[in-house]
């Protein structure tokens, strides 16, 4: 288990934080021959030299998302008509079926709980071989029922893969965590791009019910590899190594009196209960604002296309408007994890609400402008601003609250991120229903968004004079 308080960071900010996992080996990994030393111990259990073996886990994890979300997700759309047509069923109880695959979204809220009990191991392979189950299976049924449990299925192999994600980098990196999740993640949005023409191709050569079956077998081939390769060592402390790569300051004494390999023992806190996590500030303040944050995410998400249209615009341009956001989001999450690693979280703050404020902002004015300038930097700023949220807030999560909590923090934060994405896209409809005026809409996700920012802004605010948001720190 990772040391306790690993990570965390005082009053400083982010970017600034003298990390306990270097007092810990006695060693800063961050000079230029730190990194080679590290990078060669990495490699003494197989690993090329010069390799951090964190690095193939990030690349593994990318693979693995690629494959389960391309394959299980973004490919399914193309699904919706071809079912709709053979089998008379009217498009929105189709299209349920993609919704479908979110049910098991409650999962994230005993992650902890699952990961002592089953394991991550059980929980990865397990993941994995249930969306592939789901694929292949679900061409063997007809009736409605059957598909929605079969895709409910299957997303729960997605949602038992993406809960431990985190939670695996979280053994492998602390200062370069934000950029290790970014990276992970940009693997689901890539597998969009790439499945998507494949599956059209496909469904239009062999019909779906081969495509699914097709589909099952590729996120199998795919996967299942890089991930049973990444699980035959589970910690950067079970190679000798502290988190980012730097060897510890036993390992390296004895590689040079001894030569041979000492593995140093691996620290192991009380876990955090429920009620600690829920009574602390920190987690608190993370908490509420990440709510606010995606409710407005996901509302404006769904109010592009039709505010697109509204002005006149075709659906070919909402449909594009669209599509570009989703590229510059995975460029988003690139751009978030790099700066949230790099800089302060005053700096990392100051970026991540502004480009989602500007991408709020610009959408208002094309409504009254319709000028095709504005709709440009709303695609950008807001597709920026979406894909940074998981490498944004969950860094910030990871570092405001005590390793031991992080595992119960991080499934309820996910939980939120998926209620969000439930309950804005009605509310945000219903806005709309209300109002007759996107206007009001987008005014209210930008009152959201503000309402977000002072919630960070207090948790900044109690750093800066010096108020721990976790009492503990410094002190596990």
């Amino acid at each position: 288990m990772i040391k306790p308080g690993v990570g965390a960071v005082p009053a400083g900010g982010l970017g600034q934080a003298v990390d306990e996992n270097e007092a810990c080996c006695g060693l800063r990994d961050n000079s230029v021959g730190g990194l080679i030393m590290g990078a060669e111990v990495a490699g003494i259990k197989g690993m090329p030299s010069r390799v951090f073996r964190g690095w193939g886990v990030v690349g593994a994890l990318f693979v693995g998302g690629f494959a389960l979300y391309g394959g299980g997700v973004y490919s399914f759309f193309l699904f919706v008509n071809p079912l709709a047509e053979q089998f008379h069923w009217s498009y929105a109880a189709t299209s349920s079926l993609i919704t479908a695959f979110w049910l098991s979204g409650p999962l994230s809220l005993v992650t902890d709980r699952l990961i002592r009990h089953v394991g991550i191991k059980r929980l990865v392979l397990g993941g994995i071989l249930i969306e592939v189950v789901g694929l292949i299976g679900f061409p063997l049924v007809s009736h409605f029922w059957e598909m929605y449990l079969l895709r409910a299925f299957a997303g729960l192999g997605k949602v038992l893969y993406i809960m431990v994600l985190p939670i695996i980098l979280s053994k492998w990196f602390s200062r370069r965590f934000g950029i290790a999740i970014a990276m992970s993640l940009s693997g689901w949005q890539l597998g969009g791009v790439v499945f998507v023409p494949i599956t059209r191709y496909l469904i239009q050569s062999i019909g779906w019910q081969g495509a699914s079956a097709v589909l099952g077998l590729a996120v199998l081939v795919i996967a299942l590899p890089p991930s049973l390769w990444m699980l035959r060592v589970e910690s950067a402390a079970e190679m000798g190594l502290c988190l980012d790569g730097a060897p510890s300051a036993d390992r390296v004494a004895s590689t040079h009196s001894a030569g041979h390999d000492h593995i140093p023992a691996q620290h192991s806190g009380a876990e955090g209960s429920l009620h600690e996590l829920l009574r602390h500030r920190g987690f608190q303040l993370v908490a509420v604002a990440t709510l606010l944050y995606n409710l407005a995410v996901f509302g404006v998400l769904v109010l592009q296309p039709t505010t697109v249209e509204s002005v006149g615009e075709s659906a070919a341009v909402a449909a594009a408007a669209l599509s570009a956001t989703t590229i510059f989001a995975a460029v988003g999450e690139l751009l978030s994890g790099y700066v949230i690693d790099r800089f302060s979280l005053a700096v990392a703050t100051t970026i991540q609400y502004l480009l989602l404020g500007l991408g709020i902002i610009t959408l208002w004015l094309f409504v009254h402008s319709t000028s095709d300038g504005l709709l440009a930097a709303h695609t950008v700023s807001f597709g920026l601003a979406m894909g940074g949220i998981t490498p944004f807030w969950l860094p910030v999560l990871k570092r405001t609250i005590p390793e031991r909590l992080f595992q119960r923090g991080w499934g309820i934060w996910y939980f939120i991120q998926l209620l969000c994405a439930v309950v804005a896209p009605i509310g945000a409809g219903k806005l709309y229903d209300l109002t007759g005026n996107f206007s009001v809409a987008l005014g209210v996700e930008l009152a959201l968004l503000v309402g977000a920012l002072a919630f960070t802004l207090i948790m900044m605010m109690m750093k800066g004079r010096g108020a721990q948001v976790h009492p503990e720190y410094g002190h596990e």
